[in-house]
């Protein structure tokens, strides 16, 4: 029975009962911590709030019901999704810098355009973090006049160093003041004054819409690492303390064991990918994570900090984990021409507690002939189900009277201030009464947190100044007859819902999908039209296409099979591992390999879950429309490698205007592919796609491949030097054969067969006396300390064991050497070697453990990790 390491520490902690017998001074020492003297801004925002999808995500059983599959490490920079790291110095506006990260990322990720430039944004976008804080702690301003009077007051003049979190920001950017960007130089970060900007500057330098956000737990790992690649970048918060960053690998992890002692977090950063190979190894060992795997983390402290501005955070720190991970959802600047709302404080402690099925409302009056096209609601649950209902001509004190004019229902899975688009606009007349009513419904709990916005204040730190609004506010509970205003002791307050128009002209174009998410005016409409009546796919729900959402290898091959009406493949060898039988995709895969279309990443992998780029998708549909050779080798593109796979896919598919590339110099063929981009490519390839296919012999090589793993995997130290030659000759050849592409199915099996043969032959050496085993210098790389339950590095030259064959033997500690004899005394079935030393008659023991090669030298409070 083989030995895990922490088993095995275990097994040696009881040893460590027994009383020492080196000076305890060559032991001592103390770990100091110091917190970091840095300026941080983070606050914490602390409201009652229902995750019941995180709560189960968080946990082993929550995780394995989730059907997805993510990359082991993803990260947007390699993208180009990622702006430049900033320096939020001299001021603690870490929040106002984790949340213009993420809203420049998600501007590039999907094409929005920079309204300062005109231009799509791109990796040079610089967006105000000044005129965020300026406006999340001021008067709220708004085109139309709704939010005078609103305001947020800091207890500190110093807004710039106040700090901020998430919910604040996103309240501020929802209510469309800012993003602004810094190409206004009154807006520049360098410029930012504590007198700040007034009015001037509110929503007139809107450079795009925030048009909706989505708060995560950071615990539901799998979900925040889905909203990366959704969304580009999030931002959250941790505890910064300098004692537990590693400067050498730019590693940080926290982790706080002493309940009463947490400490929240202090510093907002943004989140712009992962890797769950990281290894824990390179965390400090005073505060090391379990497990491998962390967040790749843009900072704002400037490109001298961590790696250029980039460090890793554990996925196992301690204030990260409890914390929330903001995204940031952003369109056009002229997506609407007007915004109607009542809530203009960043008020994040206020809210209602009411029964679940409840519904909430707001009455606007429109002020011209309009369209309502969209509204939102701020939610602090999980998992609620929505009906959205427009009610036009409502009459006071009961906003569902009048003409129900739309009604449609959905599904929110995070929190967050979530925008939905109606599926058919309403025509509002000049001065006519409407109602936005959302009813929610959780399937989790009874109640529901209902967030408003009202006069109040957080104790020391923060005020709000709420306008009152009679007769625009109301909610009815399950049962009640009638609906309740919402106004209180302390005065009126209002829920946090918005309404979205368009000034009339021409009449919109009508939405023939049965997808809210899909615009008639987006470039991708009438692909997915043509996409769900053809059969090519459907929505990801019945009214949701989500055409940002990343395509995956497996379901790119699947469009496109199903492009050429689904034809059943002709062979029966599955040469990859993981492309499952009973799977969608099974058939897709077969016959695109069969005729040519993909080979999978490797001879035995295909990653049907992994991301599809746009290199991988163009050469996909020119092999399919028979590789013709494009009419011309010149190409604009400056970051197409010379030589790439994909150079005459991309030609071909520039030259018949299936893609253009992602813009006058870039094709960007490492930019993952999205459902709208996958779709629309199809959608303009399919006449060129009409032709015959050859079919090709698919060669199996999972086989071999197994073959060369068992070989590898096999220690060199257990077989005599003859068999092991063998051995090796067999596995150079099975890895020729196996790297071949042209090999036929006969080399394959032939090399597989000599590689278990060669297996087979191996004889193993005699084996090994513990003494033997035992004897030469060993040097020490670890000690482990039974205080605090950790191993620490150490240097080599630090300690050296002897062991001789006379049974005597040595330890030298920083120069002070210690003789012994020593004695064995049993060896168990793994092959592990337990013995016994001792200095003038008092006894200890050490261990051989033959699973890592190490040896472990105990004393009465310290073990020592030796190895030759």
């Amino acid at each position: 029975m083989k030995k895990t390491m922490k088993s095995m520490l275990a097994l040696l902690m009881a040893v460590l009962l027994l009383a020492g017998l080196l000076p305890t001074a060559v032991f001592a020492g103390e770990k100091t911590v110091e917190t970091a003297d840095k300026r941080f801004g983070r606050i914490q925002g602390e409201h009652p709030v229902s995750t019941p999808l995180s709560d189960a995500a968080a946990t082993r059983e929550g995780a394995a019901k989730r059907n997805v599959s993510l990359p082991s490490r993803y990260d947007s920079r390699d993208y180009g999704y990622v702006t430049d790291v900033r320096n939020q110095n001299p001021y603690g506006s870490c929040w106002a810098h984790g949340a213009m990260a993420s809203v420049e990322s998600n501007m590039i990720k999907n094409a929005i355009t920079d309204a300062s430039t005109g231009a799509q944004a791109n990796q040079s976008i610089n967006l105000s973090e000044y005129h965020l804080a300026w406006y999340n702690y001021t008067y709220a301003y708004d085109k139309l006049g709704m939010l005078t009077g609103d305001r947020t007051i800091p207890y500190d003049p110093n807004f710039l160093d106040m700090g901020g979190f998430g919910e604040m920001a996103s309240y501020t950017l929802m209510r469309w003041e800012g993003p602004a960007s810094e190409n206004t130089s009154a807006l520049a970060y360098s410029n930012a004054s504590l007198s700040g900007l007034g009015g001037a500057y509110a929503y007139q330098y809107n450079v795009a819409h925030v048009q909706d956000t989505v708060w995560i737990p950071t615990r539901n790992v799998d979900a925040v690492k889905e909203a990366i690649m959704t969304y580009g970048a999030g931002t959250f918060g941790y505890c910064h303390v300098d004692a537990y960053g590693n400067d050498e690998t730019g590693a940080y992890c926290f982790i706080q064991t002493d309940e009463d002692d947490y400490q929240p977090a202090n510093h907002d950063v943004t989140v712009v990918g992962w890797d769950d190979s990281y290894s824990r190894y390179n965390f400090n060992s005073i505060s090391r994570p379990s497990k491998d795997g962390a967040w790749i983390i843009k900072n704002s402290w400037g490109t001298d900090f961590g790696d250029r501005g980039y460090y890793y955070i554990s996925y196992e720190d301690s204030a990260s984990l409890n914390d929330t991970c903001y995204f940031y959802v952003v369109e056009n600047v002229d997506n609407y021409d007007n915004i109607y709302q009542y809530d203009g404080t960043n008020n994040f402690g206020n809210y209602y507690g009411l029964a679940n099925g409840s519904s909430e409302a707001s009455v606007f009056t429109a002020n011209g002939k309009e369209t309502l096209e969209a509204a939102a609601i701020c939610t602090w649950d999980e998992g609620l189900q929505y009906t959205l209902s427009v009610y036009r001509g409502c009459q006071n004190g009961n906003p569902s009277t009048g003409m129900l004019a739309a009604s449609q229902t959905g599904e929110f899975t995070y929190m967050g201030y979530h925008t939905v688009r109606l599926d058919q606009p309403v025509t509002l007349e000049a001065g006519e009464r409407y109602a936005v009513v959302f009813e929610l419904r959780s399937a989790y709990n009874d109640s529901l947190y209902i967030p408003v916005d009202q006069t109040g204040a957080s104790e020391g730190y923060i005020s709000w100044i709420h306008t009152a609004h009679p007769g625009t506010s109301y909610i009815i509970e399950p049962g009640d007859d009638s609906w309740f205003e919402t106004k209180g002791e302390d005065g009126y307050y209002n829920v946090r819902i918005k309404a979205y128009t368009k000034d009339a002209g021409e009449p919109p174009i009508p939405n023939e999908t049965p997808f809210t998410d899909v615009d008639p005016t987006a470039y991708y409409y009438e692909p997915v039209v043509w996409a769900v009546d053809d059969g090519v796919t459907s929505g990801t729900s019945a009214t949701t296409f989500s055409p940002n959402k990343p395509c995956t290898r497996g379901q790119v091959v699947t469009f496109l099979w199903r492009t050429k009406g689904s034809p059943a493949p002709t062979t029966t060898v599955n040469p990859f591992f993981d492309v499952q039988g009973g799977s969608y995709y099974y058939d897709a895969v077969l016959w695109a390999v069969e005729h040519g279309i993909t080979s999978g990443v490797d001879a035995t992998p295909f990653k049907p879950d992994s991301a599809c780029t746009r290199g991988q998708v163009v050469t996909f549909l020119w092999r399919t429309a028979g590789s013709p050779a494009p009419s011309s080798s010149s190409y604009p593109f400056t970051d197409v490698l010379d030589g790439a796979y994909y150079i005459d896919p991309m030609l071909w598919a520039v030259e018949k205007g299936i893609t253009n590339g992602v813009n006058a110099t870039s094709f960007a063929p490492n930019k993952t592919c999205t459902r709208g981009q996958i779709v629309t490519f199809l959608y303009r390839a399919k006449d060129h796609m009409t032709g015959t296919l050859p079919l090709i012999t698919i060669v199996d090589k999972r086989g071999l491949y197994q073959e060369i793993q068992t070989a590898e995997g096999l220690n060199q130290n257990r077989y005599t030097a003859e068999s092991w030659a063998a051995l090796v000759t067999a596995l150079d050849a099975a890895r020729a054969v196996y790297r071949n592409g042209n090999a036929t199915q006969a080399q394959v099996d032939n090399a597989a067969a000599a590689l278990m043969n060669a297996i087979a032959d191996l004889v193993e050496r005699p084996a090994t006396s513990a003494e033997s085993l035992a004897l030469g210098a060993w040097y020490s790389y670890g000690v482990y300390d039974a205080n605090d339950q950790n191993v620490y590095e150490v240097s080599s030259s630090w300690s050296v064991l002897n062991l001789n064959s006379d049974h005597s033997g040595a330890i030298t500690l920083n120069g002070t050497t210690y003789h012994f004899t020593w004695t064995y005394l049993q060896i168990d079935e793994d092959g592990d070697y337990m013995f016994q030393w001792s200095i003038s008659g008092a006894s200890n023991y050490f261990y051989y453990i033959n699973e890592y090669g190490e040896l472990w030298f105990v004393d009465g409070t310290y073990m020592y990790l030796y190895s030759r």
